[in-house]
Parts: structure tokens; sequence; C-alpha cells
């Protein structure tokens, strides 16, 4: 709740283009993304492999799916021909939500059973070590809609200090605590103070505003 009203206090206080520019930028480069989402299957199957727990295979195969479905819903937005208007950004922006909700739950899902279902370390390390990496990564994408990023992290790192602090090792409790404080930060201020920077005069965002006003400007003078 907290963050859906962040969310949209935030939005209230920008303006229609600077929300589309937003949405529109979780969409621009995906190919990181993807390689992302890569990395995760083979890391995925790499756990199934070594541990031999049959019960990894149907978490290789909803990253796949819903990894899949985030690859279709960029190629559907690239294929646009019409600027985005600021009724379709709120459109596009919850179908970037839905699609990231579901891969991070998907990672955190992986973790629970790697990590509870075997004893093997290698996996833990994998599966530790993709899904923070992946989640970290995210957090440059969704640095103008911070609000997805909290939601990412607590899906996936959420199921992981779960399992982290229920495997019974002191070892594996340490860990879940630096985890923990991930999910738990509040994310107070967050969408103000990225508000603020975009507002800042040496923002490049704030410069190319400026400087496409100008243009529009001395077009109409010389018209």
């Amino acid at each position: 709740m907290q963050l859906a009203a962040q969310s949209g206090d935030t939005d209230q206080k920008m303006s229609p283009s600077i929300h589309t520019a937003l949405v529109g930028s979780l969409f621009q480069d995906p190919g990181p993304m993807f390689a992302g989402v890569l990395c995760a299957t083979v890391a995925a199957i790499m756990t199934a492999v070594k541990t031999g727990m049959a019960w990894l295979w149907p978490c290789v195969l909803l990253l796949i799916v819903t990894g899949a479905l985030r690859a279709l819903d960029s190629r559907q937005y690239r294929n646009r021909h019409e600027p985005l208007t600021p009724e379709e950004a709120v459109r596009w922006e919850l179908r970037y939500q839905f699609g990231a909700m579901l891969y991070a739950a998907a990672l955190g899902l992986w973790c629970i059973v790697a990590v509870l279902g075997s004893s093997d370390a290698a996996a833990h390390l994998i599966c530790i070590s993709v899904t923070l990496c992946y989640i970290a990564a995210g957090g440059g994408r969704t640095y103008g809609r911070p609000w997805i990023f909290h939601v990412q992290m607590l899906l996936a790192c959420g199921p992981l200090t779960l399992a982290l602090a229920l495997y019974g090792s002191p070892y594996y409790f340490g860990m879940a605590v630096p985890v923990f404080s991930l999910v738990s930060r509040p994310p107070l201020g967050h969408p103000e103070a990225s508000l603020a920077t975009r507002r800042s005069p040496t923002h490049p965002r704030t410069w190319t505003t400026f400087m496409a006003e100008y243009t529009r400007e001395c077009h109409s003078f010389g018209g």
C-alpha cells in the first residue's frame, strides 16, 4: 500500500510528458534484459543438472516462459509506429510491471526450491548470486519508476531471505540478514528524490527538454 500510494503521489507531481518518457525508457535497449534472462535460465539448468532434483525443472520452465512473455511484450512495444501517448504509457507501464513481477516471482521460487530442497553448496551459490545480480541490474532500468524495482526486490529477494533463514545453518542465517535488509528497506523519499533529480538543471533530460522548447520557439519566430 505504501508503494502504491507513493507512486500515485509522484505521478501526480510529474507532467504527462515526463511520465511518458520514463515509461518508454523501461523498454529501451532490451538486450541487457534478455541477456540476464538467458543467464538465469542457463544457471537454473545448471542447478537442476548438478543436484538432480526434478522439482528444479519446473522452475527452469517457468523462467523460460516468463522470459519469453517479456521478450514478446518488448517486441510488440518496439514494433509500434506511433509516438507513445500518456494514455498508452499507463497501459504499457502496467504490462511491464506484470512481466517484471512474474519473472521476479519465478526467481524467488527457484531460490526456495534450490536452497531448501538440496544441500549442494554450488547450486546454492549459483541461484543466490544470479538472483541478486539480476535484481541489482534491474535497478538501472527502473530508475524512473522505483516502486517497480521495490516490488521486484520483494518478490525475488523475499523468498531468498526466507530460504536462507530456514536452511538451518547459522552461516546461511547470517547471509539472510543483508538480503533481508534489501527487502525491508523503507522506500521513503526515493520517488521524490528521483523526481528532484529529473528537475535538476544539469540533468540531460532537462537540457533535452529545454533545447526542444528552444527549437520550437525559433521555428515559430522564423515562420
